[in-house]
């Protein structure tokens, strides 16, 4: 009986020496976002400052790095080039499809072509100071909303300098710019020289925009002002410190603080106000993504329908690009681009207005 319970008990511990033991392992899962990151990138050159693009390439500003991203039989290209860029953050550049530009200097322009941007030919470089003797700068800094100067859809570049003439004035140039493919690269079709009167003595340049073949600008104490590829001005509206000029439909829209919101009808000829717009409208810029119109406030994004002085905003995803700042929303092929302060981000266009 002794032998049959020892063999008993051995048999008992060898089955429970067989049993499997089962452990729970926890296996992290990466996050899937909305926006991915492009990898190309490190260092300053993953901060984005500007954008702009043409029919088959987009072009990003860096601190001294110029990107251009060109699509390739449904593969993007990416190339940076070491163009010698500001590396202060503060200036944001205007880019159009053919070229962008900067103050190289106080007094000297640089316009670099978007299809050659190492090239450095003399042309490229512009002494303002021997068109206007009165120049002591251009003015480089303002608002992050705002880009440097601003580039009109017929490639006219307008930009605005401080001067130490007798009789105080606002001064701007306008440069009707060309670029080609083989040198001189840049070229300049006619310069000229603007100069608005002072109403007050602390009136200042504060936001410059293109719109169309014309220039909106907010003339801080002066008023808004209108100026023509001519070079021709008149005051359109009086003080109402706009941080958004745009088009859209047909209406021209003026986003101020306050919650002031100006249209015209007439290419801002002459405007009407209404009230009642949020502080994300105001401080945003806008972009035209296929057929919708969108605004870009920090790290968030909506699209904007408007009916009369009545609006729709409606937020789309931005997983993936919180905490950053967004400098430029771009569409290339089937993709949508956003360069910001973090890295250059992408999302297929079919799902860029998916709703929160």
């Amino acid at each position: 009986m002794k032998h049959k319970f020892t063999l008993f008990l051995a048999g008992l511990c060898l089955i429970v020496a067989c049993e499997k033991r089962t452990e729970i392992l926890e296996i992290p899962v990466e996050k899937k976002y909305s926006w991915v990151e492009k990898k190309r990138f490190t260092g300053t050159e993953k901060i984005f400052l500007s954008s702009g693009r043409s029919t088959s390439s987009i072009y990003l500003q860096q601190p001294y790095n110029f990107t251009a991203l060109t699509n390739q039989n449904s593969a993007t290209g990416i190339t940076v080039y070491a163009a010698a860029l500001p590396t202060d953050i503060e200036i944001r550049m205007p880019i159009n499809g053919d070229f962008c530009a900067f103050p190289y200097s106080d007094t000297i322009l640089r316009v670099i072509n978007n299809a050659q941007p190492l090239v450095s030919p003399s042309g490229g470089y512009f002494n303002l100071k021997k068109i206007d003797p009165t120049l002591t700068s251009i003015q480089k800094y303002y608002y992050t909303l705002f880009k440097s100067m601003a580039i009109n859809k017929n490639g006219t570049l307008l930009l605005a300098y401080f001067n130490n003439r007798p009789v105080p004035a606002l001064t701007f140039m306008l440069l009707k710019i060309k670029t080609n493919p083989s040198y001189p690269y840049i070229d300049t079709l006619f310069t000229k020289k603007i100069a608005i009167p002072k109403t007050s003595v602390d009136a200042y340049v504060r936001h410059i925009a293109a719109v169309n073949d014309y220039f909106l600008l907010d003339l801080s104490s002066n008023g808004i002002y209108k100026i023509k590829e001519n070079g021709a001005f008149d005051q359109v509206y009086g003080p109402a410190t706009i941080d958004a000029f745009y088009e859209w439909q047909g209406k021209i829209y003026a986003h101020g603080e306050n919650d002031r919101l100006l249209i015209s009808t007439n290419n801002g000829d002459s405007w009407q106000e209404f009230s009642g717009i949020n502080s994300s409208m105001t401080f945003s810029n806008y972009y035209v993504i296929k057929d919708s119109l969108i605004g870009v406030h920090r790290d968030n994004f909506f699209t904007l329908k408007w009916n009369g002085s009545n609006y729709k905003q409606r937020f789309l995803k931005n997983d993936g690009v919180e905490g950053t700042r967004i400098n430029g929303v771009e569409v290339l092929g089937d993709t949508v681009f956003l360069a910001t302060t973090s890295g250059l981000f992408a999302r297929p266009l079919k799902a860029f207005f998916d709703g929160k």
